[in-house]
């Protein structure tokens, strides 16, 4: 009897440590471990299973442009933030500062196969959200007001009244919008029937009116109405040797900018 007592537990541990860890599993380890490659890698072998579902291979897909997209935004490499900091600051950061600053997350970085690499605006977000990085700063403090800031200040000032849900309404702004879109030459094979679908705004959104359709490339479009998702206009066009294949659509429309105070709007539940 107490051969068979411990004969079980032994085939139990044995059974364990024969598992192996599920494919998302591992692609969540690397991925954590900065091994963006590796990760990217065991994707492209796990979207190459024919039996995966559509959802699946999406997923998998989705995760895969994430990490391109990560690797795109954090791009810059120590010497870099270094030598930004010099340059626009006046001073050199020591080895002490930039990790404290980096364990405080006021200096975003990234592992990426194996190296620190920096968010690319990380040197001037850095002058933004630590106060040490700005009283350690010899640049001279800017009074001139440009950009974003300029522009807030202009359009906020011309707010009206908070109406009874803490929205607030910009002044009406009447815009006319040519749009094109262009295929090059021999992108698509000669014969071949381009479709396009150029954005048009709605007639149903409240801050938006007075719609007015100019012209089109194209006599043959199709309009969608405001039940669709999104409303576009729709042209066709056949591929021809040697030329490019051009749509464009004009039209005129009004809209006001809006801001909600949601300090005065109650928050409901929603599902992430």
């Amino acid at each position: 009897m107490k051969k068979l007592i411990w004969i079980i537990p032994f085939l139990m541990m044995a059974c364990n440590a024969g598992r192996k860890p599920a494919p998302d599993a591992v692609v969540a380890q690397e991925i954590t471990a900065g091994n963006f490659t590796r990760a990217a890698f065991i994707l492209d072998s796990l979207m190459s299973d024919e039996s995966l579902s559509d959802d699946k291979k999406g997923a998998y897909a989705f995760t895969k442009d994430s990490l391109h997209r990560v690797a795109l935004d954090f791009n810059r490499s120590r010497d870099e933030i270094v030598s930004w900091i010099k340059e626009r600051h006046g001073f050199t950061p020591t080895e002490e500062q930039l990790a404290g600053w980096e364990n405080s997350l006021a200096l975003e970085y990234r592992l990426i196969d194996g190296e620190k690499r920096y968010f690319r605006n990380a040197a001037p977000n850095l002058f933004r959200v630590d106060a040490q990085a700005r009283a350690l700063s010899k640049a001279p403090v800017s009074t001139d007001v440009s950009g974003t800031t300029a522009v807030l200040d202009k359009h906020l000032s011309q707010m009206g009244k908070p109406e009874q849900n803490g929205r607030r309404l910009l002044p009406p702004q009447t815009m006319r919008v040519k749009y094109t879109l262009t295929v090059d030459s021999g992108a698509v094979e000669e014969g071949e029937t381009v479709r396009a679908w150029l954005p048009y705004p709605r007639r149903d959104v409240p801050r938006q009116s007075d719609v007015v359709f100019i012209g089109t490339s194209h006599p043959g479009y199709i309009l969608s109405d405001d039940q669709t998702a999104h409303t576009s206009i729709y042209m066709e066009q056949k591929a021809r040797q040697g030329q490019p294949v051009a749509f464009w659509a004009e039209y005129e429309f009004t809209s006001r900018g809006e801001w909600f105070d949601l300090s005065r709007i109650e928050a409901l539940p929603y599902d992430t």
